[in-house]
């Protein structure tokens, strides 16, 4: 090969080879995270005998949610947090708790970015991760890390597959506020539809609009209702918790949504501020899904 042309092939690849991301160990991926888990349809191909365990078998907390949500073939959708300790652990903390000192789950980190994760409910009596959890409270997942440590991206393996987990900055460390979620979003929800007795069959679900936040409600924008959608506006309520964590309800017409939320870094850039990004998850008898409003 022609040495000038070998230069100019070695040149061009240099600029990709740099950006090329790699990892070191299991401090790439540290500190606090909040955490949107799924499974959007039912798993078809889970074995027979995999059934979810009642509700009493796990804790009261997200990661006991996420324990249920991801043994059962079920759709589901959780939101939650939990902090990496930097040294291969997952620490957690009952709602409200300012200290995240329970060990729900373990990783390791390939030097391609790629991760393994075990996840249990650590907060029910006499589980634990190293020893014998209760049946079906153990769950795994593969994926990678993303954005340099700041997002993770996980699909569970196993008996039981299709759920995915995905792993973000909350918008702070630590005291989020009211305030943390403000101004108009655009808001894009997708889900199922569960089916009923007049309408048994499952039907996919979409919802797409505007909120505007301000002191914990959703209210009307007079800009939107000046617009060619003006129906396309959401009301309601929120509650955001120091963690960056919050609920929430979503009104439109005559239907009510309610909703458990993290607020994240990945907002629209105002000026020199980047606005927190709202990422959702519902679950109630009639409608399964998540969403985002940035």
């Amino acid at each position: 090969m022609n040495r000038n042309v070998a230069l100019a092939i070695w040149a061009a690849a240099m600029p990709l080879a740099a950006q090329v991301q790699t990892c070191s160990g299991s401090q790439d991926f540290f500190g606090p995270y909040v955490f949107v888990a799924q499974r959007a349809i039912p798993d078809p191909a889970a074995p027979a005998t995999v059934e979810a365990p009642p509700p009493n078998t796990y804790s009261n907390t997200a990661m006991g949610q996420i324990a249920r949500g991801a043994v059962s073939a079920q759709p589901f959708a959780i939101t939650g947090r939990f902090v990496s300790d930097g040294l291969g652990n997952l620490l957690a903390g009952p709602p409200d708790s300012e200290t995240l000192t329970v060990r729900v789950g373990a990783y390791t980190i390939n030097g391609d970015c790629t991760m393994s994760v075990t996840l249990v409910d650590g907060f029910r009596s006499g589980l634990d991760l190293l020893g014998d959890p209760l049946p079906g409270s153990r769950s795994s997942w593969q994926g990678i890390l993303q954005n340099r440590g700041d997002e993770a991206t996980f699909v569970q393996t196993g008996a039981v597959k299709g759920a995915v987990l995905q792993l973000f900055r909350p918008q702070f460390a630590a005291n989020c506020s009211q305030t943390t979620l403000s101004g108009v979003h655009g808001l894009l929800a997708t889900g199922l539809q569960m089916g009923t007795t007049e309408m048994p069959a499952i039907q996919p679900l979409a919802l797409m609009g505007r909120i505007l936040a301000e002191n914990g409600q959703f209210k009307l924008d007079l800009s939107g209702m000046e617009s060619k959608q003006p129906d396309r506006q959401f009301t309601g309520s929120y509650r955001v918790e120091a963690d960056c964590t919050g609920s929430g309800e979503l009104a439109w017409a005559d239907q009510k949504l309610k909703i458990n939320f993290v607020l994240v870094r990945n907002g629209v850039l105002l000026g020199g501020f980047r606005r927190a990004e709202l990422r959702f998850a519902f679950q109630d008898t009639a409608r399964i899904g998540t969403g985002v409003a940035r």
